[in-house]
């Protein structure tokens, strides 16, 4: 998920990833990683883009948190489809456990 906020101020600034990386004084792929939503962004980091993109450094971090809560979610989300896949499996196998219990009992008493 990126952080298409970031992304947005940077273009419409007419600036690139590298003009916003130096800005910053961090690497080239730091910054990727900033706007790629991979990396967060920090306070010192948001006031430095704020004074740039002429905004508060509060709306920059309150959108880097938001991302972080949506990727939070994303994985929460792939953990309970894993949990359910697996206890979607475990009551098969119990279903089917069950049938040939009762089919041995039957044949059991026929």
């Amino acid at each position: 998920m990126y952080n298409v906020l970031l992304r947005f101020c940077r273009i419409r600034q007419g600036l690139d990833k590298k003009d916003i990386a130096a800005k910053l004084g961090i690497a080239l792929s730091d910054y990727k990683q900033l706007e790629a939503g991979t990396s967060p962004l920090n306070v010192k980091q948001a006031t430095i883009l704020a004074k740039l993109y002429k905004t508060k450094p509060s709306y920059l971090l309150d959108a880097a948190d938001q991302l972080e809560t949506l990727h939070t979610r994303a994985q929460i989300i792939q953990i309970l489809k894993s949990d359910n896949e697996r206890l979607n499996e475990l009551m098969t196998e119990g279903y089917e456990l069950i049938h040939e219990s009762k089919q041995r009992a039957a044949e059991q008493y026929s």
